[in-house]
């Protein structure tokens, strides 16, 4: 899926890298954007890469000349990418305010690109029924407080032959990154929390989740003493919104609450999960009995290459994934972090 980068003459490609590069970096999204987007948007030649992975997707999902919905778009450089290469329309929609503020300014560099940039939970949105051709869920799927709902409300907006397109690293089928997983789920209750989050990160993540149910709990009670807050966020681990507030009214008036988490380690604010591992196979099982046809795509060929400047170990990289490739399909989940699903709505 993935191949070599090769931007040369390419006239989309120099339409984005004079919109991100010139003139000066808006200080509006500085910060939070180049850290999100990390080494993919450093230099000419890692733009290069970035985009000529967009070029090959477009080609997989035949998004030119269709529309497009990314959900969970951040700061909407995936759909940006697919817009110059060809998408008639897009829309991004994102929990976050600070990326789509962020994602806003970007698009003043790129007036001709028809993209729609929503604030919001898509769980939440009303959306017209078989309304696009092409859903995106880049890194979402993880963090999204009920799949079930997700999967049905895309299968209702997508065209009849519209395509599905998931990718994310919390890949449950590949075990090496299983205990790291729960590891993090730890540091996102209890921290520390990493320093370029608290920084450049959402305003719902710049605190434990411990820390933010403290907080809530100081905001619906004020005249709660610290150790009772405290407490009272212990009690109440994986809870968030009404439940949470309900739960603390029980405890307060009972000792006790018939409010139960489902899942210990949540966002207070959003419900979101912290990097919650999937399992690929569950997945496509979901997806097939809501009358799509999936097929998995193989993890890039450059993700050890990517990551290392030892010349060996790319090397290492472009084989090993050569063999991969020659593997059938199903298996392509057990050999990456990574997961990608193609799914067509039939």
């Amino acid at each position: 899926m993935y191949p070599h980068a090769s931007c040369k003459d390419d006239a989309a490609f120099e339409q984005l890298f004079r919109g991100l590069f010139y003139p000066p970096r808006a200080n509006k999204i500085d910060y939070a954007f180049y850290d999100y987007y990390g080494r993919f948007v450093t230099n000419r030649e890692s733009l290069c890469y970035f985009f000529s992975v967009q070029r090959r997707l477009s080609e997989v999902l035949r998004s030119k000349g269709r529309d497009v919905i990314e959900i969970g778009c951040g700061f909407g450089l995936m759909l940006i990418c697919q817009t110059l290469l060809g998408a008639r329309r897009a829309i991004g929609i994102d929990i976050s305010d600070e990326m789509i503020s962020g994602f806003k300014v970007l698009l003043t560099r790129f007036p001709e690109l028809d993209i729609i940039p929503l604030k919001g939970d898509f769980l939440a949105t009303e959306c017209e029924k078989e309304s696009c051709d092409v859903v995106i869920l880049n890194e979402t799927i993880s963090h999204v407080r009920d799949t079930k709902l997700l999967l049905d409300k895309i299968q209702r907006t997508l065209r009849p032959q519209g395509v599905l397109f998931i990718a994310d690293g919390n890949n449950d089928a590949f075990l090496p990154f299983w205990f790291q997983r729960r590891r993090g789920w730890k540091t996102s209750e209890r921290g520390p929390i990493p320093e370029h989050q608290s920084k450049y990160g959402r305003a719902v993540d710049r605190l434990s989740f411990f820390e933010a149910r403290k907080e809530i709990i100081k905001t619906v009670f004020p005249l709660l003493d610290d150790d009772l807050i405290k407490l009272l966020a212990q009690r109440t681990q994986g809870m968030y919104g009404e439940c949470l507030e309900q739960a603390c009214r029980e405890l307060l008036s009972t000792g006790k609450t018939h409010q139960r988490a489902s899942f210990p380690y949540r966002n207070p604010y959003t419900g979101e999960f912290p990097e919650l591992g999937i399992n690929p196979f569950r997945l496509t099982k979901d997806l097939e009995a809501r009358g799509f046809q999936c097929r998995y795509l193989p993890p890039p060929y450059s993700y050890l290459g990517w990551h290392t400047k030892l010349s060996f170990a790319k090397d290492l990289a472009v084989k090993g994934s050569r063999l991969i490739f020659k593997c059938p399909n199903r298996l392509f989940p057990l050999f990456s972090p990574y997961f990608f699903i193609m799914a067509t709505r039939y």
